[in-house]
């Protein structure tokens, strides 16, 4: 059986190299070639069913990756931290997108209470989402959390969803809360905070209208300048 998993990589790589040589020989062997420049550093979900190079049928060189459980980015995450310094400071990425998906397990783990006695890594990382949660007050989270609380019992992350539709809804809504805590807390970074300081000001919605204002006065300005300069007088006929 292993060896038959290990075939599916080869078969996948072959069929790969085949693609490339026939489509986009050249321009693989130039990124291979120089340094890599991405345009975009994905922080994604390590779910195997959503590597983003299959997902957007990137080619190499395209996108700068960083994958964990659940698209998160933690302060005390030194691999995402680092990720996110090199991507922007190093490779010049102009893009960083956080990459969630539906029916993310590790967002279901999080709407169980954690496991007494497991002081494990895995429940470590699922805890902030578990937070998240267990604060949040969106209608579906709430409507969900009313009907488990009647049933007197926990929620059963093997079989909950089955012909559920409020725990697909409060999943579903989950997910979504995770993704927009992750960009948030990446915006917040140091290193965002630090690439923005460097770059020039964004014009405010104040200062661009007074700079139109200030143009529509100039322009009236010179209108009226034009209106006032005296007309030359006809000359005298003979």
């Amino acid at each position: 059986m292993a060896q038959d998993d290990f075939e599916v990589l080869r078969t996948g790589n072959e069929y790969f190299k085949a693609f490339v040589n026939a489509n986009h020989r050249d321009a693989v062997w130039v990124v291979q070639a120089q340094s890599q420049t991405p345009p975009f550093l994905i922080i994604g979900c390590a779910d195997s069913r959503v590597a983003e190079g299959t997902v957007f049928g990137a080619l190499p060189g395209t996108l700068f990756a960083q994958r964990n459980i659940a698209n998160q980015f933690l302060p005390d995450d030194t691999n995402v931290q680092s990720a996110l310094q090199y991507a922007v400071d190093y490779l010049g990425v102009s893009h960083v997108l956080v990459l969630g998906h539906y029916n993310c397990g590790g967002c279901l783990a999080a709407m169980s209470p954690r496991p007494e006695a497991d002081d494990s890594p895995l429940q470590d990382w699922i805890d902030p989402i578990r937070r998240l949660y267990e604060g949040a007050q969106t209608e579906e989270i709430t409507h969900f959390k009313t009907a488990l609380a009647a049933q007197h019992a926990p929620f059963d992350i093997v079989n909950g969803l089955k012909d559920d539709d409020n725990a697909n809804d409060a999943l579903k809504t989950l997910i979504e809360l995770n993704v927009r805590v992750t960009v948030e807390s990446v915006l917040q970074s140091k290193t965002i905070q630090d690439h923005y300081a460097k770059l020039p000001p964004f014009p405010t919605a104040t200062a661009a209208a007074a700079a139109a204002a200030s143009d529509n006065n100039n322009s009236k300005n010179l209108k009226a300048s034009e209106s006032a300069d005296p007309q030359p007088e006809p000359e005298p006929k003979p």
